[in-house]
């Protein structure tokens, strides 16, 4: 008999299961981190929709992309009144990333939302395995899983990164694989000279995107350098530098890797030149070839025809240190869009690569793929034309990832060298998990513009539903106001996908071919309209497009009459709720771009949640969607929100550039206050007259006559509470509360008169004490008002 209490040997076998269970888990733990994007992504409605400008427009490539046209990249066909179809070519990018997502979204047929389903599904995957390959290449780097784990979550947890990850593009999660690819594959190399994995990977990469060269040139310049120095140190004395080194260069691999990168990439690009060539008839010069010059531009030896170039270096390092800034853990930094402004993310992006530079030469060999990696993000500002012109693609940040996961890599590499200091990078993971969590939470989730986003494009996608049942086999023409792409929520060409199995029709000029059925987003029922639920986009029957803009224009203009309330390029009228845009002469140049219009609110507590970080709202909207060019005039109009606006502030933006801006205050509002007023007695008289509102809430301040000196002095406002308590900490001591303001920013002139309306504080007010003052002089003059809260109405009995 066998004692069972007898100590039984531990198996060799279970000590290795244990340690293959230990080197598991950061992987289980970064699958988990990975599985959390697919699930915060899952329930979005936006998900499903092609609506935003990026994913519209490369879902219309991808479903333009067939045999039948000669598998061309385009966005659309445009149909000249001759009936001819021309190409809008967009081939300025490898055609690998957009044949892989035809290749996933072919099963789906005819079903646009499974298409978008299957493309989106796809990107996210792409991010997935742009994360295991940057961990699975800096555990070779640094032998530690929770290194890796760490620098791994803590770089993915950027703004950048987390926003665009399920965009379809080959320019956002696809070009951070290709790049984390070549990555893994430059590691591999470096430690065990397997060329053929990195020619692989690298040829892999350029399939998909162009941002694989910004690794790759620091990675052969800086091993060609590391081979030469070698070299030079030892050389044999009777041989000469010059004879030394020739050798060296003709047997260097990276200038191998290089010079095959380069005739990849020029096999890539004559693919599309003839494609391009091709489908303009081989009437366009090569030089005139869209993608040509989009090249030329990048490598900064052509400029583009409406970019006036400024060769800004210090204005484009800030712009590079600042995304480098803003590139840290979004629930650490919350700088989303400051990544080309502000001093706090300059200042951090430039301690962030200094540090990276600084510590590169102390960690050996591996020196030279974190040292590409941190430094891609520079080269690709030059590569890109970055140079040149202040970008407004701020996913051009996500490249910037390499300066992070160099930083954090490196930190927590040094941390783990002392014993003393050993667990930081087990702590340093533990904590980087709920930041990515966070972050991920934040940024999908429950961001404002998220939210609101996914409301408009959930509509627009079932009114689109709507619209393809009817049209499904005909021609559809839409009606975009001339030649305005992005008149359709931020790309036309995301109708290739939205109405499958329609034949759709865009004329330059003239009338519309024979065509069943017009689309526009304006509704109109004099008109033969076959969607009136729709809420966005609407279908009508036989009409002529050219009708639609004209009755669309009349009904615009005719809403405005007598003074604009400001003039600028446009005159601005506030009209029944809406604010009409005006200008004649008019054309395509005038309504490109975004405008935008920011309403100040009465009281800031009417803001809605998503603009509550700031002291106003914004309405972001492109002309062709709210308005009409007809005959040489344009008009738009933009609602205005249901809560009391008290100014204005309108915009037009093209290329990063402000075109131009106008500020006014709502004088109908402040019109309509004064004449509230004057029908009663005011509470106190000075040189202003003060109105406290019935419900105690806020204070009215009228004078007739006025003129604008009379407001350029500033006002202050003293609020003496019941309650001492109920004032805010900083000001309990002073025993009141102050409100000072700005007259002209919080009040209008109009007509010989003026009108302000302050809100005052919810809590029990005792008196106010009000008044105009110099600086250094003292008060114009003051007045004060016994507060007395009106007695709550009684039941009547």
């Amino acid at each position: 008999m066998t004692d069972s209490s007898a100590p039984t040997p531990s198996s060799p076998l279970r000590a290795v299961a244990a340690a293959g269970r230990r080197r598991l888990l950061p992987a289980l733990l970064l699958t988990a981190a990975m599985a959390l994007v697919f699930a915060l992504h899952f329930d979005r409605a936006h998900f499903y929709a092609p609506i935003e400008w990026y994913t519209g427009k490369n879902m219309g490539i991808v479903e333009n992309l067939s045999p039948s046209h000669a598998f061309k990249m385009f966005t659309h066909l445009t149909f000249g009144p001759d009936g001819e179809p021309s190409y809008a070519m967009y081939s300025r990018f490898p055609i690998g990333g957009f044949a892989l997502i035809k290749v996933v979204v072919l099963p789906f047929g005819g079903n646009p939302a499974a298409k978008i389903f299957a493309a989106r599904m796809l990107m996210l995957a792409f991010l997935a395995a742009s994360a295991f390959l940057a961990y699975y290449a800096i555990v070779r780097i640094t032998s530690g899983r929770w290194i890796a784990l760490a620098a791994v979550l803590a770089a993915f947890s950027s703004y950048y990164v987390l926003r665009y990850s399920n965009v379809v593009s080959n320019e956002m999660m696809m070009d951070l694989f290709a790049v984390m690819l070549a990555f893994h594959g430059m590691v591999v190399f470096d430690q065990e000279g397997r060329f053929r994995q990195l020619l692989a990977k690298t040829c892999i990469a350029l399939l998909i995107g162009w941002k694989v060269y910004a690794l790759l040139l620091p990675f052969i310049a800086l091993g060609l350098g590391r081979a030469l120095t070698n070299a030079v140190r030892a050389r044999d004395e009777s041989h000469g530098r010059v004879q030394t080194l020739i050798p060296t260069l003709t047997r260097s691999l990276h200038l191998r890797l290089g010079a095959a990168a380069l005739l990849f990439g020029a096999a890539l690009l004559t693919f599309n030149f003839a494609n391009e060539y091709n489908a303009y008839g081989g009437e366009t010069s090569l030089a005139e070839l869209p993608s040509v010059k989009s090249a030329l531009f990048k490598l900064m030896l052509k400029p583009a025809p409406d970019v006036q170039p400024a060769y800004d270096f210090a204005a484009f390092t800030q712009r590079q240190l600042g995304r480098v800034g803003a590139s840290f853990p979004y629930t650490l930094a919350q700088w989303q869009g400051a990544f080309n402004q502000g001093a706090v993310p300059v200042a951090l992006g430039a301690v962030a690569l200094g540090i990276c530079l600084l510590a590169l030469p102390f960690v050996g060999r591996r020196r030279i793929p974190l040292a590409a990696l941190a430094v891609s993000g520079l080269c690709w500002g030059m590569l890109g034309g970055q140079l040149t012109f202040i970008p407004f693609h701020e996913y051009y940040a996500i490249i910037y990832i390499g300066v992070q996961l160099t930083l954090f890599t490196l930190l927590l590499l040094w941390a783990s060298r002392f014993r003393i200091l050993r667990l930081v990078p087990v702590a340093a993971a533990a904590v980087a998990l709920p930041i990515f969590a966070l972050s991920a939470w934040q940024i999908i989730a429950t961001s404002p513009d998220s939210k609101r986003e996914a409301d408009s494009h959930a509509r627009i996608a079932a009114d689109f539903e709507v619209i393809r049942d009817i049209a499904k086999g005909k021609n559809v023409f839409v009606n975009q106001d001339r030649r305005s792409l992005a008149a359709f929520y931020g790309d036309s060409s995301s109708l290739n996908v939205l109405l499958l199995g329609s034949r759709i029709q865009r004329v330059d000029f003239g009338r519309a071919i024979g065509h069943d059925f017009v689309l526009t987003p304006h509704r109109d029922a004099r008109f033969p309209l076959l969607t009136p639920k729709n809420a966005t986009t609407f279908l009508y029957g036989p009409v002529d497009p050219t009708d639609l803009s004209r009755a669309r224009f009349d009904s615009i203009a005719s809403a405005a009459s007598g003074e604009p309330a400001a003039r600028s390029v446009y005159n601005i009228f506030i009209e029944d709720g809406e604010l009409v845009y005006l200008k004649e002469p008019c054309g395509d140049a005038d309504i490109g771009g975004w405008f935008h219009v920011d309403f100040f609110p009465m009281r800031s507590d009417d803001l809605p949640a998503h603009a509550q970080r700031r002291d106003y709202d914004r309405l972001p909207f492109q002309f062709p969607t709210h308005g009409a060019l007809f005959d040489g005039k344009c008009a738009a109009s933009v609602p205005l929100p249901d809560y009391p606006v008290a100014r204005f502030r309108a915009e037009q933006w093209k290329m990063a550039e402000q075109r131009w801006i106008a500020k006014f205050p709502n004088t109908p509002a402040y019109r309509a206050i004064q004449e509230d007023a004057a029908l009663r007695e005011p509470d106190a008289r000075a040189a202003f007259n003060l109105h406290l509102d019935a419900d105690g809430r806020a204070l009215t301040y009228t004078r007739e006559p006025c003129a604008a000196p009379d407001v350029e002095r500033p006002f202050f406002l003293h609020i003496e509470p019941e309650r001492a308590g109920d004032l805010p900490r900083e000001r309990r001591e002073w025993g009141f509360d102050a409100l000072d303001f700005d007259f002209r920013l919080r009040g209008a002139v109009f007509d010989g008169k003026c009108a302000a309306k302050i809100p005052l504080p919810s809590y029990p007010i005792a008196g106010i004490r009000t008044g105009q003052w110099v600086r250094g002089a003292g008060e114009i003059w003051e007045a004060t008002i016994p507060f007395e809260r009106p007695s709550p109405i009684q039941p009547s009995r």
